[in-house]
């Protein structure tokens, strides 16, 4: 996966599929996470470093997640116990995507 790719393949799809601003936010935060250990398939991300980086509540983040679970933004799997969630993001490089607009259209 490619940050910069993602970066735009995710503000293409959010001109067409919007979500609320605090769903973008934790997005970025969560590209962000994966960005720095280099993009494994997938990644543990405990809900209070999300909350805490955005300043924001655990509900918020929760809530956020679900917004971007429900619009193909990411997939993810909620912890259990002493387990933190684990997060998979979903490829939107724009090249991709922009096929895939194509075929529908045709």
């Amino acid at each position: 996966m490619n940050y910069i790719l993602q970066l735009n393949g995710f503000r293409l799809r959010r001109k067409l599929c919007p979500i609320t601003p605090t769903a973008i936010a934790l997005y970025y935060v969560i590209l962000e996470n994966f960005n720095q250990v280099g993009f494994p398939d997938s990644l543990e991300i405990p809900v209070g470093i999300l909350s805490g980086e955005l300043s924001t509540s655990s509900n918020t983040i929760r809530r956020a997640r679900q917004v971007l679970f429900d619009n193909g933004y990411i997939y993810y799997e909620s912890g259990r116990r002493k387990h933190s969630a684990v997060y998979q993001l979903i490829d939107l490089d724009p090249r991709y995507f922009s096929a895939k607009m194509e075929e529908q259209v045709v």
